[in-house]
């Protein structure tokens, strides 16, 4: 979806870019989810999908490269990458804190700009930068890999971890010889709904009960809110990734005007 739709709140656009990890023990099939998710991503025309390992720098470089031009009712440029980590520690293979601010300031969509003593390209400038993330892995390596203060920061804020520990079973020798067919199948649908979902353009509409019924919590306080001392900040950006669950809900429809459905879903996982 890039920063072809958006929701106007508080003053600015919202976008729907989201940092999503998925946590779970080993073997449960998170990597074979994100391996179908990455085989459809990379045949979505005009998508870009980063390489697996990258430093702060070559991440840079591919976003630069990854540039938009699109020609809607107005002509708009900018950049935007889509990152799909099967196995969070090859993306991220050690706590850096120049890299892990970096993900911060381009999660925001700030302009990025740096300046390199070394290199061919000696000066960087990305006005309109995009990124998203969608990654796995286990809860030891998420335990081992942030340090202590890091929860403290802007990168866990910004990142929806969705954990589930159950596994499901896969038959060695399905029973149904049209299983391989039916799959086949549901790839081709999904590769079609994103490509028709990457096309679309505008800024979301919202019906009176949704509005309303969002408004109503966010007036609320957005109960039931998390007590646990490591998501207090995560707690602030709650509202906004809210926003961006509803809009992705919406588009999942084909529709670009968010329903009470859409809030439900974002808020609670279900309709």
């Amino acid at each position: 979806m890039e920063q072809k739709v958006w929701v106007r709140t508080k003053g600015s656009n919202l976008y729907p870019n989201t940092y999503i990890i998925l946590v779970g023990p080993p073997g449960i099939g998170k990597s074979a989810i994100l391996s179908v998710s990455e085989r459809i991503l990379r045949v979505v025309p005009d998508l870009y999908v980063s390489p697996s390992s990258l430093t702060t720098a070559s991440m840079i470089d591919t976003l630069t490269m990854a540039q938009r031009k699109i020609m809607y009712p107005t002509f708009i440029q900018f950049n935007s990458l889509q990152v799909v980590a099967s196995e969070l520690g090859v993306f991220l293979p050690a706590y850096d804190a120049t890299f892990m601010n970096t993900l911060q300031k381009l999660y925001d969509k700030e302009p990025y700009e740096e300046r390199r003593r070394t290199g061919k390209v000696n000066h960087v400038k990305i006005d309109s930068p995009n990124l998203s993330i969608l990654g796995g892995t286990t809860p030891s390596y998420l335990n081992s890999f942030l340090p202590e203060g890091a929860w403290d920061q802007g990168f866990t804020s910004r990142t929806i971890f969705v954990y589930s520990g159950q596994s499901v079973y896969t038959p060695i020798f399905p029973d149904n010889e049209g299983e391989f067919e039916l799959l086949e199948h549901l790839y081709i649908d999904l590769l079609h709904d994103l490509k028709v979902i990457h096309e679309m353009y505008g800024k979301f509409a919202w019906t009176k009960e949704a509005a309303d019924t969002i408004t109503e919590w966010d007036k609320a306080g957005l109960p039931p809110v998390p007590e646990h001392g490591k998501l207090a900040h995560y707690n602030s950006r709650r509202l906004a990734h809210a926003i961006k669950l509803c809009m992705i809900a919406a588009m999942s429809r084909g529709s670009m005007t968010i329903d009470l459905i859409d809030f439900q879903m974002a808020q609670i996982g279900r309709a």
